[in-house]
């Protein structure tokens, strides 16, 4: 699920990053002319970005990289959970820098329409690559500034708290930009199921049910009076 998670359809919100004020209104402008973007704010060096990033929910961060104080770089590096990078310079040199550090595209200044639009292009495909379908038992999550691919009987449980969900596995765990319900329309699992509106289980884990709650790797997870029926449907019971 990583990438960006708003949902299908909706634009991308994009931050924009530059410590010259003529360089940011032009780009602003042309960012506003395209399709499915929604410029939500602009910064003019990384102390301001990163503010506006805590307030606000960012897909996309699109940074000049040579700024006073923190760099376009250092930006990207600090921000957790990662947003969508795309970076951009008047200098070739900070290409290979650029996408050492994960970033989406690098755009070369002056920046023209159709290259800017190119690179969200490339934001939207690793976002459907982030988000497809879980039709062989593995997807991919947008974790640590990069996509992770995961197995679903890596997963333990998903445990859900606001806009973010956590998966549990069986070697570690993950904090995603996501919810619940987007995660429940996508995987289609036999193993799988929602017993709570904050929790999904993965059965093969489960080591013990009662009335309320059910155990999974000693962790005691609610289980809803609404869901109980068709959590006790999909296991099988003897005596």
């Amino acid at each position: 699920m990583a990438n960006h998670n708003s949902q299908d359809g909706a634009p991308l919100r994009l931050l924009i990053v530059d410590d010259d004020p003529v360089a940011l209104k032009i780009i602003e402008s042309a960012c506003k002319k395209l399709a499915e973007i929604e410029v939500v704010g602009v910064a003019r060096n990384g102390d301001e970005a990163l503010e506006k990033f805590t307030n606000d929910h960012i897909d996309v961060i699109l940074t000049d990289v040579s700024m006073p104080g923190i760099s376009g770089i250092e930006l990207a590096n600090s921000l957790y959970p990662r947003p969508y990078i795309i970076l951009m310079s008047g200098s070739e040199e900070f290409a290979v820098d650029a996408f050492a550090c994960d970033a989406t595209d690098f755009l070369l200044k002056p920046l023209s329409l159709p290259r800017l639009n190119q690179a969200f292009d490339r934001v939207r495909n690793a976002e459907s690559q982030a988000q497809t379908d879980v039709p062989d038992g593995h997807f991919f999550i947008k974790a640590n500034r990069k996509l992770i691919r995961l197995d679903l009987n890596q997963v333990r449980y998903l445990e859900a708290a606001g806009d973010y969900v956590t998966f549990n596995l069986t070697n570690g765990q993950y904090l995603v930009h996501t919810t619940l319900k987007q995660i429940e329309e996508k995987i289609s699992h036999p193993d799988w199921i929602r017993v709570h509106r904050s929790y999904m289980v993965n059965l093969s884990f489960v080591v013990d049910i009662d009335e309320t709650t059910l155990v999974v790797a000693n962790k005691v997870i609610p289980v809803s009076r609404g869901k109980r029926p068709q959590l006790l449907s999909r296991i099988q019971t003897i005596g």
